[in-house]
């Protein structure tokens, strides 16, 4: 009986290994400690034009807006949100300056700081009573003295723009289908567009959940980078098996090599008792026939 208890036990360890191994993987981002009001949208974005811009940047930051607005938009046509209407008016320094704007991109020739390998960085203060933002909320993005592509303008840019509506980092540098644009080294040579997880986070802080560290999105949800031009998102795929981590593999070899032994004790119980059952009994000695008794 104890054997089978100890069987039975190893087994369901087994299980809860195995569970927990291809259990489906969790997608996380943090948020800030902020969000844009309802009444302040469409946010107006000046793009402040200097010697480190070209007109093909100007071109590459409204695209990454366009970008948000899309994304934003195939989110909720497919999932369905309470969302503010999220857009903007595009606004530039030398054609149709605001003096009044809420986001301002702006060039750098270098990294920012110099050497320091951050390509983009956004300055936001906001009041932390209503947790509203305080105008202007700056993004500088540098282009290397004018000589990155207008791909990489457009990715940073848009990375920078999520810091801008309230979003932090993303845990996870990939999607189903492609890059993560808010992973703190996203691509600056790939297509990017946000994700499920970077809409679905917005909806949680644009219901008033602030400053979370951690914002997962939900297993019945797929995790896909969200197409630029309008159209739903793509389906996610079957997803595979996590890789086991170093313990898991431990735990799992130990489990294993635990069942062997108990099996293998269990079959050298078996023989025993088999062996034990095959001895032939041991002889009976010989009774001795009484004889008659004589009288004398």
């Amino acid at each position: 009986m104890c054997f089978l208890i100890i069987v039975i036990l190893l087994l369901n360890v087994t299980l809860v290994i195995i569970k927990s191994t291809f259990a489906n993987p969790t997608y996380t981002i943090a948020t800030e400690d902020f969000c844009w009001s309802a009444d302040r949208f469409p946010l107006k974005v000046l793009i402040d034009v200097n010697q480190w811009s070209t007109q093909e940047y100007v071109v590459a930051v409204h695209e990454a807006l366009d970008s948000w607005v899309h994304g934003i938009w195939n989110y909720t046509d497919t999932y369905g949100s309470n969302l503010p209407n999220i857009n903007y008016t595009f606004y530039v320094s030398n054609v149709n300056a605001t003096s009044s704007p809420d986001v301002i991109i702006t060039f750098s020739p270098t990294e920012i700081p110099p050497n320091s390998g951050i390509v983009g960085l956004t300055q936001s203060s906001w009041n932390p009573l209503t947790h509203e933002p305080v105008a202007p909320t700056i993004i500088n993005v540098t282009t290397l003295q004018g000589t990155v592509p207008a791909l990489f303008v457009e990715d940073t840019a848009m990375h920078e723009f999520g810091h801008a509506l309230g979003l932090g980092h993303a845990a996870q540098a990939t999607t189903s289908n492609g890059p993560e644009l808010m992973y703190a080294s996203s691509s600056k040579s790939q297509t990017t567009y946000p994700s499920t997880l970077d809409v679905y986070a917005l909806t949680q802080l644009y219901q008033g959940t602030y400053d979370q560290p951690e914002v997962q999105l939900p297993s019945t949800m797929p995790y896909v980078m969200l197409s630029g031009q309008g159209l739903p998102p793509q389906p996610s795929p079957t997803p595979t098996p996590t890789p086991t981590t170093p313990y898991v593999q431990d735990v799992i070899s130990i489990a294993v090599i635990l069942i062997v032994i108990v099996i293998t004790l269990v079959i050298w119980r078996a023989n025993k008792k088999m062996e034990h059952s095959q001895v032939p009994p041991p002889e009976s000695p010989p009774i001795e026939t009484p004889q008659n008794s004589k009288g004398q």
